[in-house]
């Protein structure tokens, strides 16, 4: 307690925003404890900051605290408690605290739009044999984003939260090092798919390097911080939807193969130069060419027929289901959830490096939960009950 009290004594704690008044804090055993009043501007995302030595401000986790943090509305009164030895083994020198609040991401809660459920015939007998025998699925209503969530809205719910991603806290994540695929350490969702640092310029591509794990605690965080009971979609939803509902088109723009109109983010010459492939390869998109050799901001192209862009190409995407190889000859019809279990997530849409027969609505991927990628990010949903 005495070196807590020290630190804070010779620190200080300010807010980070006028809607955040009147900070104060006061030492109890080995918690400190913070008051403050969020006064004007609408409900917030809060958290609580540090910083030792002048270094580079970290938000406190969550299980170090509890209290008004996380999505907070407006009111007088507000105290978060926080725990610091908890997870600080070193508290030597100058402790500055602040807290620090941001808006609720607005793009998510205005980009999401209804998708009225049917029936169509999913899977693809032309396909690989996992796509097969094709079945007729019903879908009920559901919501879906219209974009795939971006680098600022991932950064909203890591400033809340203070979450550690899995590139983070397990060596990096896979990129193409303009030599070879392979796994590099220290990079993660702050990175683009070269592996360099994101500007600002960029905080509205798709959120890459992030897994499935990754992509269910975002969820989790919008459903407590709205109510909403938000999701990662079922494969079912997402070919359904991909697909233009009924209609099932190869891809999300249609039946045919792109050349002079720019209808996605796909593997084009671009890509081919920069991969180093070559015209022999069946991996690319000839004669086409849509202007970004990796990821595209999102709604960069025109979006499908129910309004969603980005579902053929960009970043690949992260489903809820568990992945079976033979999960279509259980015959599920009523808006399937795909297997009870299993070893690997299922991802649909392929991405900016994916070959034609990737991209294809019907096409199935899959990867361990934990799995991160320069070509892999997410969208949300949610069903109203």
């Amino acid at each position: 307690m005495k070196l807590i009290t020290a630190l804070l004594l010779f620190g200080s704690m300010y807010a980070s925003a006028q809607s955040i008044q009147h900070v104060d804090y006061k030492i109890d055993n080995d918690q400190v404890v913070v008051d403050y009043d969020l006064v004007d501007g609408g409900a917030q995302n809060i958290s609580l900051q540090y910083s030792i030595n002048n270094s580079l401000w970290k938000s406190v986790p969550l299980h170090a605290c509890n209290g008004d943090l996380g999505v907070v509305e407006t009111g007088k009164g507000k105290r978060i408690v926080w725990l610091p030895l908890t997870h600080l083994e070193n508290l030597s020198g100058q402790l500055k605290v602040r807290v620090y609040g941001t808006n609720l991401p607005q793009s998510i809660n205005t980009s999401m739009l209804l998708v009225k459920g049917g029936l169509f015939p999913m899977g693809n007998l032309q396909g690989k044999e996992d796509e097969k025998p094709i079945r007729y699925v019903k879908i009920n209503n559901f919501y879906i984003s219209k974009f795939e969530v971006t680098v600022s809205d991932f950064r909203a719910f890591v400033n809340a939260t203070g979450y550690k991603t899995d590139a983070e806290k397990k060596g990096g994540s896979y990129i193409f090092n303009g030599e070879r695929w392979e796994t590099k350490k220290g990079i993660n969702w702050r990175f683009d798919p070269s592996g360099s640092p994101r500007s600002d310029m960029e905080d509205n591509h798709p959120v890459v390097h992030v897994s499935w794990n990754d992509a269910q605690a975002y969820c989790n965080w919008l459903k407590n911080a709205t109510g909403k009971t938000y999701r990662l979609p079922t494969e079912a939803e997402w070919e359904y939807v991909a697909g233009n509902a009924d209609k099932h088109t190869k891809f999300s723009w249609g039946n045919y193969q792109p050349f002079n109109i720019r209808v996605s983010n796909l593997a084009d010459e671009n890509t081919a130069s920069v991969l180093k492939w070559t015209k022999s390869s069946d991996r690319i998109f000839w004669g086409y060419q849509d202007g970004f050799v990796f990821t595209a901001p999102v709604g960069s192209y025109t979006p499908n027929d129910l309004g969603v862009h980005d579902l053929t190409g960009n970043v690949a995407e992260w489903c809820s289901d568990w992945y079976s190889i033979n999960y279509y000859n259980q015959n599920q019809k009523d808006n399937p959830l795909g297997p009870a279990k299993g070893h690997s997530k299922i991802v649909r849409g392929g991405s900016w490096e994916s070959s034609p027969k990737e991209t294809l609505t019907s096409s199935r991927d899959y990867h361990t939960p934990d799995f991160r990628s320069c070509f892999i990010g997410f969208r949300i949903c949610y069903t109203e009950h």
